[in-house]
Parts: C-alpha cells; structure tokens; sequence
C-alpha cells in the first residue's frame, strides 16, 4: 500500500502544471480565465500543413513577480504549444492587476532548447532555467544546462543575456525531416 501511495504521489506531481515562484501564486478564477483566452487564441485547429497547433495544458508553469518595475507583482505564465512532432515553448506576461498582456515571446522548442521558469530577479529580469543541445544530443534529450534571462522592454520579450551560448554549434537534426 506505501508502495502504491508514493507512486501516486510521484504521478501525480509529474503530471501536475509545474508552479515556479518569486512569490506565492494566487490567481483568481477571472485571471485564469484571461490567461485560458488568450492560449486559447494562440492554437489553431488546422495551419498550412494541416497539422492542428494546441497548449500542452500539463507544461504550462506560473510565476508572480514585478516585470514592469511599478511594485506590484505581474503573473509570468510559460506555454507550450505543439504541432504534430514539434513543439514551442513562450512566455506570456500580464500586468496586475487588468492581466493586459505586456509581452509574449519564444523561449524554447524542440531542436533549440527546453526551458523553466526559476524566479523573477529585484531588476524585473525573468530567470529561467534552459536545456541545450549539444551536437551528439538525440532530439529528445538535451544535456547542457544553462541560464538565460528575459526582459519586457517596450511590450517586447526580450533576452538578456544566457549564461551558456552554444549559438555557434550544430543543432541535431530532426528524425522526422530524415
């Protein structure tokens, strides 16, 4: 029965949305649903290729933190949109306490990196934990770990700065493109 209680426990936070936290995450139901809306807008049931694009809804992270520099705590929310074998992780961030959107922008996806959020630093900046390729990567496995940095600047995601650049190496190719 112990046996059976921890696997479910584990399962369970394994299949669980991830909440990453400069402070503890408290939305209110009408805040959720403006962050469903506007995911929600970003899927599509079919595009050029006829594949469907939709939230991988278990990935979806939230973190509340001051982006913006005006003292009061803005709700940070990680999405990942999927298309057949692909995938697309971004960032969203809504300023307290209208939830209008600041900024959105890519921060990941398969065959660049995968990524979570960590923290929202004093300076407004977005910490966020990354998994890169390295060259003899298989496609599902990232090895190398770093650290980028993400700022809104004029409605506009922007990154800062990575503590790790592998811009120069050569991305594994994809197997489904072979």
């Amino acid at each position: 029965m112990k046996y059976f209680i921890a696997v479910f426990l584990l399962l369970a936070f394994i299949y669980s949305p991830a909440y990453a936290a400069s402070e503890k995450v408290s939305l209110s139901a009408d805040d959720l649903k403006i962050v469903d809306a506007y995911i929600k807008s970003k899927e599509r049931t079919s595009d050029i290729v006829g594949e469907s694009v939709s939230e991988f809804y278990k990935a979806r992270q939230y973190m509340i933190g001051d982006v913006n520099g005006d003292k009061v705590p803005d709700v940070i929310v990680m999405y990942t949109l999927e298309q057949g074998m692909n995938w697309n992780i971004y960032i969203a961030v809504f300023e307290k306490p209208s939830m209008r959107l600041l900024a959105d922008g890519h921060v990941g996806g398969k065959g660049d990196r995968k990524a979570n959020l960590n923290k929202v630093l004093s300076n407004g900046l977005i910490e966020v934990s990354v998994m890169l390729y390295a060259p003899e990567d298989a496609y599902c496995c990232p090895s190398l770990k770093g650290t980028s940095y993400y700022a809104v600047e004029k409605n506009v995601l922007i990154e800062k700065s990575s503590a790790t650049d592998y811009t120069e190496r050569t991305r594994p190719k994809d197997p489904s493109k072979q």
